[in-house]
């Protein structure tokens, strides 16, 4: 399968990818993660062939890629954009790379047929691709990645382009078409919904480098540091100087300065703690917004931090409070 080898890479003298390294297996769903200007999209397009790294390589079933042209590495990529072809109707755009392999016409409307059964679009065959809705647009350019049988297929922000709520409601649907095609996939996005429902594993780019590599879960239970809990939005962050200030009684940290201590709102707990081994705080209600099953809640100390908790009922504005999180559900990591 796909192995990608000590990617370096550059951009106006500094390191735009420092080395990057990763393997991809059959019927797998990689994203990769990242900022704005952190490198993924160089890093698909050096992988397709469009781009040239300054050092490293890109192998498939062990053969360097290096000698191969973008069109003959059977690579399929799709933009956030979607690049379809205006002038064209979603037959039409379909049908375009299968035209391009001379595939015989027979082959060809078998084929256009079953990818737009798979998208739930038969009927659309002969509209214009200027009439569709976003969403449409966006299954009309997967049906036209997948239809030359692409044996890697790339996905490059390909949900940027549409409001949350299209987001939210493709990202389930676009996961199961990606699943029922059996292609190792990569999917490159800034945004940590997205790449929690769709990827079986995360790839999140730093500085040039992949700081952590793991499944969902793990990277939700056990972030590498403090810049990845920050990054992908788990909870509160503070210092051991600043837990010292604020809380009216701590587990005594056993930690650099440096280091940083994640609270989950979802592990806060309210009211007075029972025991020494806890993190606990008093604070002001500064809001409360309903979250469907749960209360948002912010809680600013005496001291000025803001902790952003979940409650289970309401909270009045300019309530006093305590909240404790119980040490086992604190987290210590490196900054």
């Amino acid at each position: 399968m796909l192995s990608v080898r000590d990617i370096y890479k550059t951009y106006e003298g500094a390191p735009l990818l420092n080395g990057l390294s990763f393997d991809l297996a059959q019927g797998e769903i990689i994203a990769l993660l990242g900022t704005s200007g952190s490198g993924k999209s160089t890093l698909l397009r050096i992988i397709a062939g469009l781009e040239e790294a300054e050092s490293g390589a890109v192998y498939w079933d062990g053969v360097d890629l290096a000698q191969t042209p973008a069109h003959q590495r059977g690579f399929g990529l799709m933009f956030q954009d979607y690049a379809l072809f205006p002038h064209r109707n979603v037959y039409e755009n379909i049908v375009f790379g299968l035209r391009m392999q001379k595939r015989p016409e027979a082959e060809i409307e078998k084929i256009v047929g079953e990818r737009l059964k798979s998208i739930r679009m038969e009927s659309f065959a002969k509209r214009p691709v200027t009439e569709l809705s976003g969403g449409e647009q966006q299954r009309v350019a997967l049906a036209r990645a997948l239809a030359p049988d692409p044996r890697l297929l790339m996905l490059d922000e390909p949900l940027g382009a549409l409001d949350r709520g299209l987001r939210e409601e493709l990202t389930k649907e676009l996961r199961q078409t990606l699943r029922d095609s059996h292609k190792p996939v990569i999917y490159v996005t800034h945004d940590r919904q997205e790449a929690f429902g769709l990827a079986d594993r995360l790839l999140i780019l730093h500085d040039g480098v992949i700081v952590q590599d793991g499944s969902p879960q793990e990277l939700f239970e056990r972030p590498a540091n403090a810049w990845v809990a920050e990054f992908l939005g788990l909870g509160n962050l503070i210092s051991a100087n600043d837990l010292t200030k604020n809380a009216i009684q701590e587990e005594k940290p056993k930690a650099s300065d440096d280091d940083r201590w994640l609270l989950r709102p979802f592990d806060a707990q309210i009211g007075e703690s029972q025991t020494d081994t806890s993190f606990q705080f008093e604070g002001e209600i500064l809001d409360c917004v309903y979250m469907g099953e749960r209360y948002q809640t912010g809680l600013r100390t005496a001291q000025g931090t803001v902790l952003s908790i979940e409650t289970p009922h309401l909270c009045v504005m300019g309530e006093k409070i305590k909240v404790y999180w119980p040490a086992e559900k604190v987290q210590c990591l490196k900054s």
